[in-house]
């Protein structure tokens, strides 16, 4: 970044402040300052006093617009991101894509870059941290996105590499997930969260897992229909996506006076994620002339969306 001038400020009450300007050399060939004496000086070779605390200036557009001239990488944020061709395209397929990562500037000391995807249904990472010490801060390390299969006809999905640490503002790496299914593609000429200058966006806060479809539901006939008598129904269910670990998935009546489950759970583990489960469904006697009854099957898991299986409970008074 150059030369850079700083002012060393001297107060006291009662007095106006003095700033003493002083040049601190750059040692990595940026440019320099010419200087003749203190930065702050003025004619008769005297520091130039201040009616108020001198603020450090923030000149970081500048500094970043020249790294990005003399960078090779994008430099965005805390660190310098470069992608291979230009962008991160995986598939559905399995195929894997990857880009590299190094810190913009020196640390004190060691700073560990957590490495996130924003959707696990559709990309997942080769690590989950990346950690640069004062000594190898410059030295790019590599990402490798692979593509995961969801098994819907979704189309090509942009996902979100959220790149973060502590003290400094995320950074979002646009990736594709081709689709595999026959749905539209996207044209990527870029990263799929880039800007005008092909570099990835910062994004100010961390990058929330969105809530997706948890499956899908086969009813017997199209419906689950019961009776007071204690007659059953049942539906079948398996999750719409494939899982990077087991999930449980929880199965409970709206209305215990009006409908029992024949299992509180079903769990769903990569391998048989897309195997159909089945759920029994019985009618309870509630003792009312109430009418035929409507109850939810309610089915739910941690970061998806509940799944409502409309059932009947019919009238036997």
């Amino acid at each position: 970044d150059g030369d850079q001038s700083v002012n060393i400020v001297l107060s006291a009450d009662g007095f106006e402040n003095v700033a003493v300007g002083v040049v601190n050399a750059d040692n990595d060939g940026g440019p320099s300052i010419d200087v003749s004496g203190s930065s702050g000086d003025v004619s008769d070779g005297c520091p130039t006093p201040v009616e108020a605390e001198v603020e450090e200036e923030e000149e970081e557009e500048e500094v970043e617009e020249e790294e990005e001239e003399l960078a090779p990488a994008c430099v965005v944020g805390f660190g310098s991101v470069v992608e291979s061709s230009g962008s991160t395209v995986m598939s559905e397929s399995g195929s894997s894509d990857s880009f590299t990562f190094a810190l913009a500037s020196q640390p004190g000391s060691s700073v560990v870059v957590s490495v996130k995807s924003s959707d696990l249904s559709e990309a997942s990472v080769s690590t989950s941290s990346l950690t640069f010490s004062p000594s190898n801060w410059d030295v790019p390390q590599s990402v490798t996105v692979t593509g995961v299969n969801d098994g819907l006809d979704d189309g090509d999905q942009s996902v979100n590499i959220v790149l973060s640490a502590d003290g400094f503002e995320n950074v979002a790496v646009g990736v594709v997930n081709a689709d595999n299914d026959g749905g539209p593609s996207i044209d990527v000429s870029g990263s799929s969260g880039d800007v005008s200058d092909g570099c990835p966006t910062p994004v100010e806060a961390e990058v929330e897992e969105e809530e997706t479809s948890l499956g899908s539901v086969v009813e017997s006939s199209g419906s689950t229909v019961m009776s007071e008598s204690g007659s059953s129904d049942s539906f079948t269910f398996a999750l719409a996506s494939q899982p990077g670990s087991s999930v449980v998935v929880s199965v409970k009546s709206s209305d215990l006076s009006e409908a029992s489950v024949s299992t509180s759970s079903l769990t769903f583990s990569p391998s048989n994620w897309d195997v159909p489960q089945s759920v029994t469904v019985t009618g309870v006697n509630d003792g009312l002339d109430d009418g035929d009854q409507s109850v939810n099957i309610v089915l739910s898991a941690d970061g998806f969306e509940n799944v409502l299986v409309g059932a009947t409970n019919i009238d036997n008074e």
